[in-house]
């Protein structure tokens, strides 16, 4: 079904609160918290939620911008 049918978890959902509480708790380890920003940009390309909730989508992008803060 490909990698987008394949896609779970909160960035998958649109579950922007969650995204949220993840950086929060990860935001004291600078390294820690550039890698799942990475990862959950490229996760956010991947799945989908721009065309089924673009207003999660855009609060998604930007909580995952590589120089945002909490």
């Amino acid at each position: 079904n490909g990698v987008a049918n394949a896609l779970t978890g909160p960035i998958a959902r649109g579950d922007v609160n969650t995204v949220k509480g993840h950086i929060e708790l990860l935001s004291s380890d600078p390294d820690l918290i550039e890698f799942y920003k990475k990862l959950g940009r490229e996760a956010l390309n991947l799945s989908g939620v721009e065309t089924t909730d673009p207003d999660a989508f855009v609060k998604l992008q930007s909580l995952l911008s590589a120089h945002s803060q909490k």
